[in-house]
């Protein structure tokens, strides 16, 4: 009776990277209807370009754009966090990263999912896709996939050759393609980015296929609350133009982030039952991993003055328009244990930037100083998200917890020492006219480095493991290994959120590869 009242077969909240690989899969059955449900705008023609423009981060920070956030990256230590606010969400806001997560990260799903996840499924995710310019031809890459994924390396900055010299120097493995499965190292970074064209989310799954009869899109919408009735989700609650209204679906499927996918569920009476109580919501199902056991990236920049003559390695009038138009990052080095030759431990990231970041973003033109970011792609700490009040407008309160784990502020020190020994090296030291590392005297002991390193942490913006996916018997799990959560039919969580372990990549491309293998749990 209530499925015969629906309005859509399915009904998707949020057009981010999952939400508009799951639309567009979804509707290339022909008798299925879908609405696809975004809260941010279809980019005007002001911002558009800023969108497209993959060599720059200008659309990451506009307020048209992106949305931002506050948390709480360690106690008494607030920071700003930006996310997508327009079709295609973070895709279409983000430095084109697109690495895939590593054979421990899967195994990790895997194990998670009771092996529905397996191997050889979330690899074949990964390859429906891309198309990998490059490495097409290399099993296990994707040669027809609707995002085009190229390594920029022609001509090589300078920052990236010295950076690559110091690396090979130093001992660490040169790794062509940081997509296949082998020891981590240096190596170039694959970015959504053709000819200098952001290749986002909507861009690939969405745009060319507006025409679908069966595909509705509704942007500047928000979704208030899942509505759940006698056990299963049959609509949900919107607010649009400043009113009210329930939309019924048979099927209803979160995909609006790790932040608001959670959210979500927890207005809707789904999460821990104190928390929900506490500000009178009525309990419909309690699952105590709700926002419980959140991961993130924690960051750490090392900054430096480079030198005024820098050069690409093959001077010419095109080479140096491309220079200045440069993406953010072209080379990155993955390592763990001593020199990175243990994939198992792959748990460091060090991303020279060659472009500054005020620059990259036009939010100071003037900004000349480029950096070594770092970042902590395993930690063991974990973090929490809670409802700060019953209004879906208001932003929960996320409260990282970083370095709580002494594990954490180990690999840490190792990280910052690693950085300080490559940005030393003789091969980098040319381009380097000032560098505002720390001094002798913040390494004297890991008490004085460790004190160095909170006052500077930052975050990336991946957070995770909102609403982990776990098996029955796994007491934090939120979803199962089919995305469906636990207590509430009808309703599904398809994106990062599911995560179970923070990815030892960023999620870019996994966030992808999660909408792709969801999609078929619906056939």
């Amino acid at each position: 009776m209530l499925r015969d009242l629906a309005d859509y077969e399915v009904i998707v909240v949020g057009a981010g990277s999952a939400g508009s690989v799951l639309a567009s899969r979804l509707t290339e059955q022909t008798d299925r209807k879908v609405l696809l449900i975004e809260s941010g705008h279809e980019p005007a023609a002001s911002t558009a370009s800023a969108v497209a423009d993959g060599f720059s981060l200008q659309a990451s920070v506009d307020p048209a754009t992106a949305r931002k956030s506050s948390v709480e990256v360690m106690p008494g230590r607030p920071a700003q966090v930006w996310s997508g606010n327009v079709l295609g969400g973070s895709s279409s806001i983000n430095g084109c990263y697109f690495i895939r997560g590593t054979a421990q990260d899967i195994e990790r799903l895997t194990v998670a999912s009771g092996g529905l996840w397996s191997f050889d499924k979330v690899t074949s995710a990964y390859a429906r896709s891309e198309h990998d310019l490059d490495f097409a031809e290399h099993l296990g890459h994707g040669s027809s996939g609707p995002v085009s994924i190229r390594r920029d390396l022609n001509p090589l900055h300078s920052v990236s050759s010295a950076f690559t010299q110091a690396c090979l120097r130093l001992g660490y493995p040169f790794e062509a393609d940081k997509n296949s499965i082998g020891n981590p190292g240096i190596g170039p970074v694959p970015l959504n980015i053709v000819d200098g064209v952001r290749i986002s989310a909507a861009a690939a799954y969405l745009q060319p296929h507006r025409e679908r009869t069966n595909l509705s899109i509704l942007t500047d919408c928000q979704v208030q609350r899942v509505v759940i009735e006698q056990g299963r989700a049959v609509g949900v609650q919107v607010l649009e133009s400043g009113h009210s209204r329930i939309i019924r679906s048979q099927q209803i499927v979160l995909s609006a982030g790790s932040q608001g996918s959670a959210q979500l569920l927890l207005l809707s009476g789904v999460g821990p039952q104190a928390q929900l109580r506490r500000l009178g919501i009525t309990v419909h199902v309690d699952l105590p991993g709700v926002g419980n056991s959140t991961a993130n990236h924690p960051t750490l920049d090392l900054m430096y003055q480079p030198v005024s003559t820098l050069n690409v390695s093959a001077p010419n009038s095109q080479a140096v328009q491309v220079q200045a138009e440069a993406s953010f990052m072209q080379m990155a080095l993955h390592l763990g244990g001593d020199r990175g030759d243990r994939a198992e431990g792959a748990d460091l990231e060090f991303l020279p930037t060659r472009r500054p970041y005020g620059q990259a973003t036009g939010r100071d033109p003037s900004d000349e100083l480029l950096s070594f970011r770092i970042t902590l792609t395993r930690p063991e700490s974990r973090g929490t998200l809670r409802l700060s009040s019953t209004d879906p407008q208001e932003q929960p309160v996320m409260s990282y917890h970083y370095l709580q784990q002494s594990s954490d502020r180990e690999r840490m020190r190792v990280a910052v020492r690693t950085a300080i020994e490559l940005a030393e090296s003789p091969e980098f030291t040319p381009v380097v006219d000032q560098f505002f590392g720390p001094n002798r005297a913040d390494l004297g002991s890991d008490a004085q480095l460790d004190a160095w390193i909170e006052q500077r942490l930052g975050t990336a913006f991946h957070l995770t493991g909102t609403c982990p996916m776990g098996t029955a018997s796994n007491p934090s799990a939120v979803v199962d290994a089919r995305c469906q959560v636990y207590g509430v039919q009808g309703l599904r969580v398809i994106d990062s959120s599911i995560l179970p372990e923070p990815l030892s990549r960023g999620p870019a491309a996994t966030a992808l590869m999660i909408g792709e293998l969801a999609a078929q749990f619906f056939n």
